[in-house]
């Protein structure tokens, strides 16, 4: 017997902006497969949350993850869009990550019991 198959999740914008605290309003239609900090990690789908480091700012690498197939760049600073993608401005980028990525994982903490 072969281990069940996952299914992977989708998040349409709105799912997103409600996770996230921020209006879909003006926004283009798009659709979340995957988050990542690593814009080297970026595939079609990828929702790239720009996290400004010790030595290097997420921002400065978002033409890399749009060249790659992001679809949207979540971000704290005040922009409206990053090389042509929706841009989301989020108070606590690594929170947004952490929380996208939970809600494509399927939640799985909500069956944990302490």
């Amino acid at each position: 017997n072969s281990p069940p198959r996952r299914h992977r999740l989708i998040m349409n914008k709105n799912r997103l902006c409600e996770l996230l605290a921020c209006s879909p309003d003006g926004l283009p239609e798009f659709h979340v497969l995957q988050v990542t900090e690593d814009s080297r990690r970026v595939v079609p789908g990828t929702l790239f949350v720009a996290v400004a480091g010790e030595h290097s700012d997420g921002h400065s690498h978002a033409a890399a993850a749009a060249a790659q197939g992001a679809v949207a760049i979540a971000g704290e600073r005040e922009l409206t869009s990053l090389e042509g993608l929706p841009y989301l401005k989020v108070a606590e980028p690594r929170k947004a990550a952490a929380v996208v990525a939970h809600e494509l994982a399927g939640n799985p903490t909500a069956a944990l019991t302490c």
